[in-house]
């Protein structure tokens, strides 16, 4: 259900407008406040730590139940100011984050999440104290060491902080947690927050611990790594000018110019931060090629200046957190030796500062030092995503992450060499790893939960691969492109130009995006951001729905003005009768437009999918059965295409759909499209996808996927599985654990049960993961 309901807070003030005062007000989900509200007419005034707390009649509370965290003023003079939700004497509500847009005095628009109804419930004193739930987090991790029993990280930290109380002893912090997905009041629960910090395999991350039973409730990723593995090394940048610092009569790669500073060390191939020593040259002549690959410090110096420069001159930024954020490299990280899985240094991450790995040989591949100046870029946007939208690093949050990531490292490449910067990421080590202007090649999706779209856990739930969709369409809105997307979709983008398309993606990340946000809030935020620069209807917006039609996100507007050919149908004893399987279009023509269909289903095709698209506004659907009780539907907020399956029935039946306007204001006159699929086999969750015109797609497997021998001997594997789809080709995948394709290959599938012999490529000892359609095994190579 999407009604707001009683609010649960304490209120500095209550008062009222008309409602055209607040307009587009977009609902939230169940139990929680609209997720966006527009104050167009009369904007009410901004009270500086109040969230303006808005339902649909009209009614606005002034809650005093907020947490600031930040503002930022941007460009245009509005101030942005992020309020985290509290309830139960300050607690915070973990992700609940609402973004209050003002100038001036007047609160312009809002959005994000905000939880209107706690459950009944829900406890709010801890039954366990610090130190039991945080001994129920260390058996979590299980780490054979963490950074506070370590003397020298532990100085090493009180120094870098500036604090001789600072430790990375985790201290549990209190918040109201429903997991990583998104908030959702009916599951949250009082949970211990810990930052836990493991040396030894080396991991970061906060755990969320039950404060009252000590179960698990969620883990986030902190350190973000580059992910690039398999990749030949060249030279990065040539001769660069770079800024250092005189240091008793020794040049050192540090300088203070560009916000509080930049830094650059050498790890030597430890693993403690705190034995990191200065880089040094005597005259300032940096030629620092040795066999320790020192000269490619020089490379991790030049990058964060520019990475610096591009964020500064481009947005007046000032550093990651605006304001002015030392940033410090470390080099020559030992990654194997930090015990976390790697057999190779080809890794780099973000931590607070950027980490970067030698490189190693991978397969025929030989890496070095990953501190080309597009990963640098990439992993300091990290940096900056935390400070901001702070989307939480799993599922399509981080697959944002990573793809705005993505995005501004190749705009710093563009920025600082133009000459030589392209649409791929990683290239100047090697063979790149992604390919914004083709993300397939590297075995990720273009198409919104089309081909190559990962549905798994591993990789925090795909976040390296699904961030595809969003570079293509970062790449379409900046060159523009012609082409049929997986779903069949036809579109055209016209390009603005990278320093439009870069200013839209750095405002939806910046100024709207929040936690938990996916991929269908990154369009609606992105559409606003456009407007909000060049204009409502202006070119660049238009072209920025375009590009989110594009990838999938959104279907194209249907034709205005149409015409309703089942008018009337307001009654579910006047239900238009209407054919399965055909794309229907109607419209909501008014508050109390209501469109019932009649439709029946045969004993050979009794299943049911329905999907209703091109919502004009916010439309729902209902499934009820010949008796008009309702047994199935899909109630999204916003504008969210609705889908839904009903997989009960085996025999012959007769069923009603009802499309609605969500509430009064909620109608237009174009058009929705609505389909009613019927089958005789069971729908999925995700609506099977087959061949659209001519274009092969995703196949759906089912069942358990065997491999064997494993541990593999020789490179050849059986793979033995369930194909219960119809024959046809079909994708071996291997990618390592990081989630980077090592290796393809198209296979013939039979009905019913498979099992294929497949020759593996020459692969390095180590783990790796097989996938074939949504079934995935791990496999050992030695």
């Amino acid at each position: 259900m999407k009604k707001i309901l009683s609010i649960s807070f304490i209120t500095t003030s209550i008062f009222f407008i008309n409602q055209a005062n607040a307009q587009d007000i977009i609902a939230g989900n169940a139990d929680m406040h609209p997720s966006f509200v527009d104050f167009k007419n009369a904007p009410p005034k901004f009270n500086k730590g109040a969230v303006l707390l808005a339902s649909e009649n009209g009614r606005i509370e002034a809650s005093s139940k907020a947490l600031f965290n930040n503002m930022e003023k941007d460009e245009l003079g509005i101030e942005h100011y992020r309020y985290q939700q509290t309830f139960a004497g300050d607690i915070p509500v973990e992700n609940a984050v609402y973004v209050m847009h003002v100038k001036g005095e007047s609160v312009l628009m809002q959005n994000g999440k905000w939880v209107s109804k706690f459950p009944a419930d829900l406890k709010t004193t801890a039954g366990l104290n610090q130190k039991e739930a945080l001994n129920f987090a260390l058996n979590k991790v299980a780490a054979q060491s963490y950074k506070w029993q370590n003397a020298g990280e532990e100085a090493f930290y009180k120094q870098q902080k500036n604090d001789p109380q600072a430790t990375y002893y985790p201290k549990g912090k209190l918040v109201f947690y429903s997991g990583e997905a998104d908030v959702i009041p009916s599951r949250l629960k009082l949970a211990y927050k810990f930052d836990i910090y493991a040396e030894k395999p080396l991991s970061r991350q906060f755990v969320f611990v039950d404060a009252n039973t000590g179960a698990i409730l969620g883990t986030r990723e902190i350190i973000h790594t580059v992910n690039a593995p398999g990749i030949a090394a060249t030279a990065y940048s040539g001769t660069k000018n770079i800024t250092t610092d005189l240091f008793n009569g020794t040049y050192r790669l540090r300088e203070t110019g560009r916000g509080d500073g930049i830094q650059t060390f050498n790890m030597q191939n430890g693993t403690e931060y705190g034995l990191a020593v200065d880089f040094t040259d005597k005259d300032n002549k940096w030629n620092n090629q040795n066999a320790q690959q020192d000269q490619y410090a020089t490379d991790a110096h030049w990058a964060t200046e520019m990475t610096y420069d591009y964020f500064f001159k481009s947005f007046k930024r000032n550093s990651v957190d605006n304001k002015g954020f030392i940033l410090r490299n470390y080099v020559h990280f030992n990654l194997v030796a930090a015990n976390q899985g790697f057999v190779n240094n080809i890794n780099a991450f973000w931590n607070e500062g950027m980490t970067y790995g030698d490189g190693g040989v991978s397969g025929n591949d030989v890496i070095t030092p990953l501190t080309a100046l597009d990963i640098a870029g990439h992993e300091i946007t990290h940096g900056l995503t935390q400070n901001t939208s702070n989307l939480t690093y799993y599922a399509e949050p981080g697959a944002l992450n990573e793809g705005f990531s993505d995005i501004f490292g190749t705009a710093i490449e563009f920025f600082a060499k133009p000459a030589s910067a392209n649409w791929l990421v990683g290239e100047n080590i090697g063979v790149a790893f992604r390919s914004m202007s083709n993300p397939n090649q590297y075995g990720q999706p273009d198409t919104y939960k089309g081909n190559m779209w990962y549905n798994g856990e591993l990789d925090q739930a795909g976040v390296h691969t699904n961030s595809g969709v969003l570079n293509f369409w970062f790449y379409l809105l900046t060159q523009g492109g012609i082409g049929i997307n997986d779903f069949g979709t036809n579109y055209n983008v016209t390009g603005i130009g990278f320093k439009k398309a870069a200013a839209i993606a750095y405002r939806t990340n910046v100024y709207y995006l929040g936690p938990t946000d996916g991929y269908t809030y990154a369009r609606q935020y992105a559409v606003k951001a456009a407007e909000d620069l060049y204009g409502v209807g202006s070119p660049e917006a238009i072209q920025t729905l375009n590009a989110w039609i594009a990838v999938g996100v959104g279907l194209p507007a249907p034709p205005n003005l149409c015409t309703d050919v089942y008018e009337p149908n307001n009654l579910l004893n006047t239900a238009s009768v209407v054919p399965t399987n055909t794309n229907l279009f109607a419209k909501i023509s008014s508050a109390k437009d209501l469109d019932w269909y009649k439709f029946t289903t045969t004993a050979n095709a009794p299943k049911i999918q329905v999907t209703l698209k091109n919502l004009a506004s916010d439309y729902d659907v209902i499934l009820y059965n010949s008796n008009g009780n309702k047994i199935a539907g899909s109630l999204n907020p916003l504008k969210l295409d609705e889908t839904f399956n009903y997989n009960n029935a085996n025999i012959a039946a007769t069923y009603y759909v009802k499309v609605f306007g969500y509430g009064e204001g909620y109608y237009s006159d174009n058009c929705y499209t609505l389909k009613i699929a019927t089958s005789g086999a069971p729908f999925n969750i995700n609506p099977i996808v087959q061949s659209v015109n001519g274009i092969s797609k995703k196949a759906e497997t089912s069942g358990t996927l065997n491999v064997y021998p494993n541990p593999v001997a020789n490179g050849r594997v059986n793979v033995q599985f369930n194909n219960q789809t119809t024959a046809g080709s079909q994708q071996i995948v291997v990618t390592d654990l990081m989630g980077k394709t090592i290796f393809t290959k198209s296979v013939n599938v039979a009905e019913g049960m498979n099992t294929l012999n497949v020759q593996l490529p020459k692969l390095a000892g180590g783990v790796y993961v097989l996938k074939i359609g949504e079934m995935v095994s791990r496999i050992t190579v030695q």
